[in-house]
């Protein structure tokens, strides 16, 4: 979901001249869009995505939300005051307003344009259904991921002292790269061939289905569960 609040902002209405209405279901927002279109309501539901921490999906079961069918789901802007990242697989309520006109890219049924967003439950509401790995960049610098595998390859942009969580790969192999000043790629400080952590390995985390690497100036390196947990990393 690399979409800049900028874009958003040209897909979502305008909040002048909204409408109140009463608490409603996200069922009865699914089942009809249009009778809420620019309209300010309150709905619950399960949250998907956020690893920017600002733009999510919100489906009303944990087997839709699992499954991750966007015609099943609505599309969620959340309020730049929002900086709770870990919120996928959370129960949430949201109040905003509704754009039934307008579906994103995946055809979700609605955009709403959160105001206030609000946690139900701290814990996932069911077990993750996919690995995920975890990087710390432990330099100083911003940094590029680049993943590569039988299909291509994948930058992730690595903030310093800060933590990029991407999904499982096939085998491959990840290297960082020092970043320019033009935020281009620069010279590569470190390589790992066959990162892929196995489920059964001490260095893989059951609870999070994550594995944990350091990348420093010039290594990628696992880290067990215990040690990561220091790094505050919620998923």
């Amino acid at each position: 979901m690399a979409l800049t609040r900028s874009i958003l902002a040209a897909a979502v209405i305008c909040l002048l001249g909204t409408q109140n209405v009463a608490p409603s279901t996200l069922s009865d927002l699914l089942a009809t869009p249009d009778n809420y279109n620019q309209k300010r309501i309150t709905v619950e539901g399960i949250l998907r995505g956020g690893g920017e921490g600002y733009v999510f999906e919100m489906y009303n079961t944990i087997a839709e939300a699992l499954t991750m069918s966007p015609w099943k789901g609505i599309f969620v802007v959340a309020p730049k005051s929002w900086n709770d990242c870990a919120c996928d697989l959370r129960r949430a309520q949201v109040t905003g307003v509704v754009n039934s006109k307008h579906h994103m890219i995946n055809a979700y049924r609605c955009v709403l344009e959160a105001e206030q967003m609000k946690l139900l439950s701290d814990d996932p509401v069911a077990p993750w259904p996919d690995p995920i790995a975890v990087f710390r960049n432990e330099t100083g610098k911003r940094l590029f991921l680049v993943f590569a595998d039988s299909e291509g390859e994948t930058a992730y942009t690595a903030e310093p002292k800060k933590c990029t969580p991407v999904s499982f790969l096939r085998e491959g192999t990840v290297r960082a790269l020092s970043m320019k000043t033009d935020d281009t790629p620069g010279r590569v400080m470190a390589k790992a061939i066959g990162f892929v952590t196995r489920p059964s390995s001490p260095y893989f985390d059951p609870k999070n289905q994550a594995a944990y690497y350091r990348v420093t100036g010039d290594r990628i390196e696992k880290v067990l569960p215990t040690a990561a947990r220091s790094w505050g990393w919620r998923r």
